[in-house]
C-alpha cells in the first residue's frame, strides 16, 4: 500500500467525521478517488457523514465492485 494511502485509510478509520469533512472540500473525482481506495467498510463510515449529494456523486464514480462493497457495509441506522 502506498503511503498516501496508508495515512488516508488509517485517517477515515481513527476520524471518519474528520475525514469526510475534509472530502466535502475536495472535489468530487478526489473523493470519489479516496473513497475507492480505501477498504470499504472504513468508505462507508466516511460516506455515512457527508452530504448525500456528494455521496452520490461519489458512488457513481466508482467502480461497481467498490460501490457494492460499500453500500453493503453502510450502517443500517442512517
Amino acid at each position: 500500500m502506498r503511503s498516501e494511502l496508508l495515512v488516508a485509510s488509517r485517517f477515515a478509520e481513527d476520524h471518519p467525521g474528520e475525514a469526510a469533512a475534509v472530502l466535502e472540500e475536495a472535489s468530487f473525482t478526489e473523493a470519489a478517488g479516496v473513497l475507492a481506495e480505501i477498504p470499504a467498510t472504513m468508505a462507508a463510515q466516511v460516506l455515512a457523514r457527508i452530504s448525500p449529494s456528494l455521496a452520490v456523486d461519489c458512488l457513481r464514480a466508482m467502480p461497481s465492485q467498490q460501490v457494492t462493497g460499500v453500500l453493503e457495509a453502510l450502517p443500517l441506522d442512517l
